[in-house]
């Protein structure tokens, strides 16, 4: 963003042989590629925030192929419940199943997004100048008890069925705590980071680094591989050299 946007000469200096941290790739025996870190990632349909962005950083060159629905199946000892990829589906296919909840499946949808929102603008709120600050602080006081609950607080508070809150908290391992430590805000941020389904970026991992580098580059960037940083020195100027 600092090379596209404002045409910053940006350096990354890597200790490790290969570049890209966790999004890194590697090969066995047979041709098989694993990833090292990236399962999947939400929100990347045309027109949504996370596909603009890499769009943008990746001058269009990064590809993404969106895993077929269903995006998740839930085991359950007496149940299974698979998690399709369209939020009114997934919305209908609960009612289905929990007629006598459809009013809190409702507000618990409602809730979702307005939390999701609010955890962006509380996150976006220290890039914000004076005056919006104070105006975005007004605008997230009204959802502000729901998302500093708990999950389990949430759940309990709104529904009845503890099969139903089974199957609503079942994601709690993507952002790893259970009901009981983790703030609704966050399970409502990555619940809707994957409402709409999820993306793979075809080739693999390997290429997010591979498709923004050169977009660094054309801009007089570059990269140190097996380099590590003691110290950063600073000019008169205020410049890194």
């Amino acid at each position: 963003l600092l090379s596209r946007f404002n045409r910053k000469r940006v350096l990354i200096v890597e200790q490790c042989f290969n570049p890209g941290g966790q999004t890194q790739s590697f090969q066995r025996k047979g041709g098989f590629v694993w990833d090292t870190g990236l399962q999947y990632v939400g929100e990347m349909a045309d027109g949504q925030l996370g596909k603009q962005v890499f769009d943008y950083i990746t001058e269009c060159s990064l590809l993404w192929k969106k895993i077929s629905s269903p995006l998740e199946c839930y085991y359950f000892p007496d149940f299974t419940f698979e998690v399709p990829d369209r939020p009114q589906e997934y919305f209908n296919r609960l009612v289905k199943l929990f007629p006598q909840e459809k009013k809190a499946l409702y507000q618990y949808f409602h809730d979702m997004k307005s939390v999701r929102n609010w955890s962006l603008r509380f996150w976006l709120n220290g890039s914000f100048p004076y005056p919006l600050v104070i105006l975005n602080k007004l605008w997230n006081f009204v959802p502000h008890k729901i998302a500093v609950m708990t999950t389990s607080q949430y759940m309990n508070t709104f529904f009845r069925d503890d099969r139903l809150k089974a199957i609503l908290t079942a994601q709690w391992g993507t952002y790893g705590l259970p009901p009981e430590k983790s703030l609704f805000a966050i399970h409502a941020f990555i619940t809707y980071h994957f409402l709409h389904g999820a993306w793979y970026p075809v080739g693999g991992s390997g290429t997010l680094f591979k498709t923004i580098m050169p977009v660094i580059k054309k801009n007089g960037g570059k990269i140190l591989l097996n380099t590590s940083v003691k110290n950063i020195i600073i000019n008169n100027q205020n410049e890194a050299i």
